[in-house]
């Protein structure tokens, strides 16, 4: 008979909070500037025992923390969208609006994060905060614990809207 191992699978999680404002420009027209109360959550899916994932997860945990407060309270500002180009010095971020209504946002940089991203919707929030993580850890870090899949969910909580960025390791 053949010995064979089943492998053990676990999930990790954990859950942020934090609220920051946003302007949406689409080709239709602008949203205001507004806020929300943002819920970001990490999920981690490997092949490690669910007694190492607590322990395991720590500097995960803290990335995850040391970004959302970097969100909070700032105003996310898209670099890449077509219909309102966005200028940034080393003191001033300034959104043109001229296509819509003439005017234009200009904010201090330091209440600012920049995304390079076309949109400042969950779904780019969530690629974004993924990336920053895997970025700040490595790639190791994750392949280390055996991880096959890391996924990070961006809601706003009242109207539920969800983003989701999945990054599966093999």
């Amino acid at each position: 008979m053949e010995n064979c191992k089943s492998k053990l699978k676990s999930e990790f999680s954990k859950a942020f909070q934090f609220n920051c404002s946003h302007v949406i420009v689409t080709q239709d027209g602008i949203e205001s500037l507004h806020g929300h109360d943002y819920f970001l959550s990490i999920k981690i899916e490997s092949d490690n025992s669910e007694s190492q994932q607590e322990t395991g997860f720590s500097q995960l945990k803290q990335a995850a923390s040391v970004l959302t407060q970097e969100f909070e309270g700032k105003v996310i500002v898209a670099t890449l969208c077509d219909f309102a180009p966005v200028e940034t010095t080393q003191t001033t971020v300034k959104m043109n609006l001229s296509n819509f209504r003439g005017a234009y946002y200009e904010w201090p940089r330091r209440m600012c994060v920049i995304l390079e991203a076309k949109q400042t919707s969950a779904e780019e929030l969530a690629r974004y905060a993924s990336l920053r993580i895997i970025q700040q850890l490595s790639e190791n870090y994750f392949k280390h614990r055996l991880v096959s899949k890391f996924q990070v969910t961006v809601s706003e909580i009242f109207q539920q809207q969800q983003g989701k960025y999945t990054v599966r390791f093999n």
